[in-house]
């Protein structure tokens, strides 16, 4: 909460709108600092809609990518594995 109150201020109108800038700005700075990342950074946030936030998020829940393994285990990841299933009576099935 120092940190919080020694950028923002006290009032609640600026919380709402500092707070989420100074995460962003502490995530860049980071980055900038770890060549890995950046490395991570500049390929993932090549995606088209794949932005800062994102990127920082991904990297959080998978451990720097560790805990993925390959392609397929990060298309899961993100939702890119849905398949239809059509065969005889079932039909419109998705998994």
């Amino acid at each position: 909460m120092l940190f919080i109150s020694s950028v923002c201020g006290t009032q609640n109108e600026k919380l709402m709108t500092c707070v989420p800038q100074a995460m962003e700005e502490k995530i860049a700075q980071a980055i900038e600092q770890d060549e890995v990342l950046k490395k991570k950074h500049a390929s993932v946030t090549s995606i088209k809609g794949v932005g800062l936030m994102a990127f920082a998020v991904v990297v959080a829940e998978t451990d720097g990518f560790a805990l993925i393994n390959n392609q397929r285990q990060l298309a899961s990841y993100a939702g890119y594995d849905i398949v239809e299933n059509q065969s005889g009576k079932k039909v419109d099935r998705w998994q």
